[in-house]
């Protein structure tokens, strides 16, 4: 696309975490990236989130702490002072790069530009029903093909998948004897079939992810269905950082993943990849998408199965891994996407 430093971008997160993220936020991680990465191709650039982020854009910063690190107040109005920030700056950009779903969105009426929104949960009727019924001035990213199937009617301007950081992911030996996991200790992200499976392999696991307090916690869940799990082969070993987050992956034999929701992408199975680490999961969501079945990793039709396919991670190749995730899967080839669409969207405004 033509670079023009005139192209005046409004990036909106949501308050619940910072940008870049403290620790976990695939969401914020990505805004992050699209972010600072338009704002080196030499665009205006502004963002709409928490004054705890920092980023190389101008940050619009209302909400001054993340609900996440400071859960204080009604998250609610605290958002819609948020909005209310953006609907005041109505007339000031070219386009709008929205990754809160469906708040902005209602906001289309108003605003003089179109509101690219970045869908990056999981469909739900009542979405469905909004985004059917917005304006011509809003259009949509879905972040995989599966994620976009479930809706009828909506305006989708592309689909483009996540990139991740490869600079910071190194490819890893593989040789720590584990398993890991990483993600939110809810049901639907499988962390007790994980540990169930690498018990019954004789595999020892380790469990990677914070404990968030809100705005719905994450601690009855561990203390009921994982704590009670931990042994000297199971072992929940908190929040990873980057740098950290590479070692782990890079050690374990594999990821597993025993999804059983409809995962609109999956941020963790690239940055394992990246580290040349198989990905072992379910054809749930988007993983047929991403992983590549007997090449990146191996892909069963429920959790269970994944049982047959443990022995089989020594035969996958490493460097195979991560030359494909380099190709696919860069945080460069992910804004580039974004910006060619920007651009073209902004061109039709203008």
């Amino acid at each position: 696309p033509t670079r023009r430093s005139s192209d005046l971008i409004g990036v909106i997160s949501h308050i619940l975490e910072s940008i870049p993220p403290h620790g976990y936020g695939g969401m914020e991680r990505v805004v992050d990236d699209i972010t600072n990465g338009l704002v080196d191709r030499g665009h205006d650039v502004t963002l709409f989130a928490t004054g705890d982020s920092n980023t190389k854009a101008e940050l619009v910063a209302p909400i001054k702490q993340s609900y996440f690190e400071h859960p204080e107040g009604r998250v609610e109005i605290l958002l819609a002072r948020h909005m209310l920030e953006v609907a005041k700056r109505a007339d000031e950009f070219d386009i709008w790069s929205n990754h809160i779903s469906h708040f902005p969105v209602s906001l289309a009426p108003v605003l003089h530009a179109p509101i690219v929104s970045t869908l990056h949960g999981i469909w739900i009727p009542e979405r469905q029903d909004l985004y059917e019924h917005s304006p011509d001035n809003a259009y949509f990213v879905s972040i995989s093909d599966r994620q976009r199937s479930f809706y009828k009617n909506v305006n989708f301007a592309k689909t483009i998948y996540h990139g991740t950081h490869l600079e910071t992911l190194h490819e890893g030996p593989g040789e720590g004897g584990y398993l890991a996991w990483i993600g939110r200790f809810i049901d639907v992200k499988g962390p007790v079939e994980a540990i169930d499976l690498a018990n019954a392999a004789g595999i020892p696991v380790k469990l990677a992810a914070p404990l968030r307090p809100a705005p719905e916690p994450d601690g009855p869940y561990f203390d009921a269905n994982i704590k009670p799990k931990l042994s000297k082969t199971v072992e929940y070993i908190g929040a990873v950082n980057d740098e950290e987050k590479s070692i782990f992956l890079g050690n374990a034999k594999a990821l597993i993943s025993p999804l059983k929701w409809e995962e609109p992408f999956g941020l963790v199975a690239i940055e394992a990849m990246a580290c040349g680490t198989p990905v072992l999961t379910t054809r749930s969501g988007a993983m047929p998408e991403i992983v590549e079945h007997g090449v990146t990793g191996f892909i069963a039709e429920s959790p269970a199965e994944l049982a047959g396919y443990i022995p089989q991670i020594e035969s996958l190749d490493r460097h195979e891994i991560r030359r494909r995730t380099t190709e696919r899967f860069s945080i460069d080839r992910m804004v580039d996407e974004y910006e060619a669409l920007f651009v073209d969207l902004a061109d039709k405004k203008k």
